[in-house]
């Protein structure tokens, strides 16, 4: 593993990049990157570092979880919609400049709607984690089954 951030610091330094798998993705779930400014500011260096690395890899950049109590915090609800809308700009701009291999995960629906899927509306349960997973599976099947279509 290589980690980005020796390579760009606007990354931040738990982010890393296999270089040794044949077929992989690279998952990027914004909330880890902070408040709107920051994903606005680090999402297309990440990317453009990423697509230097691996000019074939899938890339799917993920909106993350919903906080659960967003409905009831104004403020949380603000971060989530300001986030994922530099995410959605920042995935625009990059197809706009003709990057290939980049998808998109929304976040509505990860953890279920139950309120069972996080132990403090954050941070995933067992059950939480099994939920983002089939997500995730879903959309990972669908970019392979694309790649060897191609």
């Amino acid at each position: 593993m290589r980690n980005i951030a020796d390579a760009n610091p606007l990354v931040s330094a738990d982010v890393s990049l296999s270089v040794s798998a044949t077929i992989c993705a690279q998952l990027t779930d914004i909330l880890a990157l902070g408040m709107p400014d920051d994903v606005a500011e680090r999402v297309e260096p990440f990317v453009n570092i990423l697509r230097a690395a691996r000019p074939e890899t899938p890339i799917v950049l993920a909106e993350g979880i919903t906080y659960n109590n967003a409905f009831l915090v104004e403020s949380n609800a603000v971060e989530n919609a300001g986030s994922w809308k530099a995410l959605r700009n920042a995935y625009e701009n990059l197809l706009n400049q003709g990057t290939k291999h980049l998808y998109y995960q929304i976040a509505e629906g990860q953890l279920g709607f139950d309120g069972e899927g996080t132990v403090d509306g954050v941070h995933p349960t067992d059950l939480g984690f099994y939920r983002q997973a089939g997500v995730y599976q879903l959309t990972l099947e669908n970019i392979i089954k694309g790649i060897t279509n191609e």
